[in-house]
């Protein structure tokens, strides 16, 4: 582990620990040459001694760093400094999707297909690039605090040999390998789209479909098991988001998507289509025709069998961008290269006759070993009790097949309860009646309308089997009560029946504006899927507010009159921003909307008041709204509010002020205080602006190395009560002091005299010289600076205690 402090190549400072992989460590760094936060990946020494390894990492690196995509994480720079070989890398504010599903449980559609959206573009744009991500897991992308999504660790999976395979697949990352992958053959495109469908159905069900004692029975389960529905634990899971997820997840590449843009296309369609199954299904197989290969597909197979990233690595830098302490190694590098496409092109040169020979040769062989294993087998009895087992198959022939241990699942969709617990019981299985039930077309109330395993499934004996139960074909008796309800109470009503409601206005004088006035049908009854039109009594006419600040009373009102508003009350008052005898305020607000005929005040400046107190302003971030605007009325300040979402400050409370807390105004001048309106949804744009920009912050990726306290451990201590929100700032010394002692992060308390903050509360968290701000996760066995406020500064020095620092001591690693 890198100490803090030290710098790497001359350039890079290292601030503070982020995490650890299986591969590589991770570190917030301050580059001094552009003076800006990057994040650096560290290899670990038992990677960085492999000279191959290192070889093809710093190519894929390179190559990667080629890429431009608001949804990948971009790749500034590689390099080695005393044997220490790092990526540099951008920074991003926020946490990984793994995190943000761990927090959640479960995420929404509208989270989901936001969120595989952003990745599959992030992904499309490396496959255009020939560049293969091998390593899609919810580990590997990034949540902005803005929302956006970005994929990181291009190239890590890439990089991985033959060596060093059975120690990455003990990393984590077998929950979401493809069937090719786990069986160590070819991978492509597709492999990034299973392991992508494989994270959007952890999004939706909160679980990986795939569990076992050990990598390799996970494995084995991708490349054996079928994919339980995502709607068996997520039963609201619209149909086309779950058909998404079953077409990214199937076992032959050739029966996902092609590409990541077909995948886009879909993923589009389930936002206007969540109900419709339009997703293309490619058959089983094709029996009977013989599926030609075209010179493109030729190509492209040719393509990707070889190194994807050997031809972006041509001219990744010039030499005048790159710094001296790399040229060894992209020499290196180079020759590499070169050796490697030499041997690809003395492949690729291999006639078309030659590779037929040889598959046909393989071919014969195989075939002739099966036959002789047959034989021999036939002859020792070895196949006695061998039978293929199907839904068809009768009970003598599934008897045979199983061995002693084993069932074949029976189907009792359909039946009652107890019907289904014989039947079940008759085949050596055990019942599981899950809670919720199901609304069903099919099956009759309080019969079973689920089942998890499908008829003919052979299970292990004693399996306990979960079973649902049907509540009906719900149906919706229309009456006369839906009439003059409003939008939002309509579909509250109608929302557990899952009918398809289609809106129109129109204009009605008794009605109360947006209201139901008819509906179509009027009578009868509705059940799920069907249709209603609900006409809505059409909102009046509105009009933009102008705003008429710095105008005289007579321009304010004819530019009122202008637009069809009335001038309201006027009223006088001082300020000192706007000239004696003009509007210095308005109420409403200049460019809102307002009916027609509506009434604007407005209030006329006296001038700026020569007599008015000068007031400091004190600090009011992190009060309740309430206490903020009570507090700064109290001095004679007008009080503006602004809200804004803040994923880590309490809905309410205030995040912001300007001026900022020691400024001096006159009494009544206005502040603006900013307040959090809670947390802020994932973007689900299909297409990034390329203006946004990330800041840099704590990543909230606790260290994995930290040893916890002796009497605080991993399971009593949650995520959430890791990251600083502003309750931290009501705390007094003594509650301050037992937040960190239960968190397990040492402390150095100290007082300061603050004129703005009430003496004994917490006024500000340090760790090194910055200042922490809501939103920053603590890591578990730092030792972070408090300061406690000592009220306002004394007349008299003179009888000021020497004031003392307690210590925290932080849990021994």
């Amino acid at each position: 582990m890198l100490r803090i402090g030290m710098f790497l190549a001359d350039r890079y400072e290292i601030v503070e620990m982020l995490g650890a992989g299986g591969m590589a460590e991770v570190y917030r760094a301050k580059c001094h040459k552009l003076n800006r936060f990057v994040a650096l990946k560290v290899l670990k020494p038992e990677f960085a001694a492999d000279k191959v390894f290192v070889t093809k990492f710093r190519m894929e690196a390179r190559s990667v760093a080629c890429l431009t995509h608001n949804n990948i994480v971009g790749v500034y720079d590689v390099g080695e400094d005393r044997g220490i070989h790092f990526i540099v890398m951008e920074f991003v504010d926020g946490i990984t999707l793994k995190d943000y599903i761990s927090r959640k449980g479960k995420l929404t559609t509208k989270e989901t297909i936001g969120i595989s959206l952003q990745v599959a573009q992030g992904l499309a744009a490396a496959h255009a690039n020939h560049i293969i991500h091998r390593d899609v897991k919810p580990q590997n992308i990034m949540i902005s605090r803005e929302g956006k999504v970005k994929v990181t660790d291009f190239g890590i999976a890439r990089a991985i040999t033959d060596e060093t395979t059975n120690m990455y697949t003990a990393m984590g990352s077998v929950h979401y390998i493809s069937p090719e992958q786990a069986r160590g053959g070819y991978c492509d495109e597709r492999s990034d789209i299973y392991s992508l469908g494989i994270t959007m159905y952890e999004m939706v069900t909160g679980r990986v479909p795939f569990e076992g004692d050990n990598t390799v029975s996970v494995a084995v389960a991708h490349i054996n098991d079928a994919l339980i529905p995502p709607s068996y634990y997520t039963p609201s899971i619209p149909v086309a988001l779950e058909q998404i997820i079953f077409k990214c997840t199937q076992k032959k590449p050739e029966r996902r998507y092609l590409t990541c843009s077909e995948l886009i296309g879909d993923l589009r369609k389930a936002i206007s289509m969540p109900e419709r199954n339009f997703v293309e299904n490619v058959p089983e197989s094709y029996k009977g025709d013989t599926i030609m290969i075209t010179d493109g597909d030729v190509n492209r197979i040719r393509r990707n069998s070889t190194d994807q990233v050997l031809e972006q690595e041509e001219n990744p830098y010039s030499e005048q961008e790159a710094d001296t302490y790399i040229e060894d190694s992209m020499e290196e590098d180079r020759k590499y290269a070169i050796k490697r496409e030499a041997e690809d092109n003395n492949e690729i040169e291999q006639t078309l006759f030659d590779k037929v020979i040889f598959w046909v040769g393989i071919t014969f062989a195989v075939i002739l070993l099966v036959l002789l294993i047959y034989i021999v087998g036939t002859l020792a009895g070895w196949f006695g009790n061998m039978t293929v087992i199907s839904n068809r198959s009768t009970e003598t022939n599934q008897e045979e097949s199983l061995n002693q241990k084993q069932t074949v699942m029976p189907n009792v969709l359909g039946k009652t309860r107890e019907e289904a617990e014989e039947l079940l019981k008759e085949n050596g299985l055990e019942c599981s009646i899950q809670e919720q039930r199901q609304y069903s077309e099919e099956y009759p109330e309080d019969t079973i309308c689920k089942q998890e395993f499908k008829e003919g499934t052979v299970v292990n004996k004693n399996t306990r089997v979960k079973l649902v139960l049907s509540l009906g074909n719900k149906k919706y008796q229309i009456s006369d009560k839906l009439i003059g309800m409003t939008r939002k109470e309509l579909e509250e009503e109608l929302e557990e029946y899952e009918i398809d409601i289609e809106y129109e206005y129109e204009e009605d004088s008794d009605a109360e504006p947006g209201t139901v006035i008819n509906l179509d049908p009027n009578s009868g009854e509705l059940k799920s899927g069907d249709k209603l039109k609900v006409y809505l009594a059409k909102e009046p006419d509105e009009v933009t507010i102008p705003d008429v600040t710095g105008k005289t009373k007579e321009k304010a009102e004819e530019a009122l009159e202008k637009v069809g508003l009335k001038l309201g009350a006027v009223t006088e008052e001082y300020s000192n921003t706007v000239d004696n005898g003009l509007v210095c305020d308005q109420s409403p607000n200049a460019n809102t909307k307002a009916e027609e005929g509506t009434e604007v005040d407005i209030v006329i400046s006296k001038g700026a008041n020569t007599t008015a107190q000068e007031i400091i302003v004190p600090r009011v971030i992190f009060l309740t709204q309430e206490e903020a605007v009570r507090r700064l009325k109290e001095l004679g300040l007008k009080v503006v509010v602004e809200e804004k979402a803040d994923r880590w400050v309490q809905k309410g409370y205030v995040i912001d002020q300007d001026p900022a807390e020691g400024a001096t105004l006159r009494e009544g001048s206005t502040i603006t205080i900013e307040v959090s309106s809670g947390t802020s949804d994932i973007d689900t744009s299909t297409e990034p602006s390329t203006s946004e920009s990330i800041t840099s912050s704590e990543v909230p990726t606790p260290s994995s190395s930290t040893t916890p306290s002796s009497s605080v451990t991993p399971s009593s201590v949650s995520p959430e009560s890791m990251i600083l929100t502003n309750d931290f700032y009501s705390m007094n010394q003594a509650q301050i002091t037992a937040k960190l002692q239960e968190i397990g992060v040492g402390g150095v308390i100290e007082m300061q005299f603050y004129n703005t903050v009430p003496a004994g509360r917490v006024a500000c968290i340090y760790r090194g010289n910055q200042e922490l701000r809501p939103g920053a996760v603590f890591t578990r066995g730092e030792t972070v600076r408090v300061i406690i406020s000592g009220g306002p500064e004394p007349a008299n020095w003179d009888d000021v205690k020497e004031s003392t620092t307690q210590t925290i001591p932080a849990p021994a690693n």
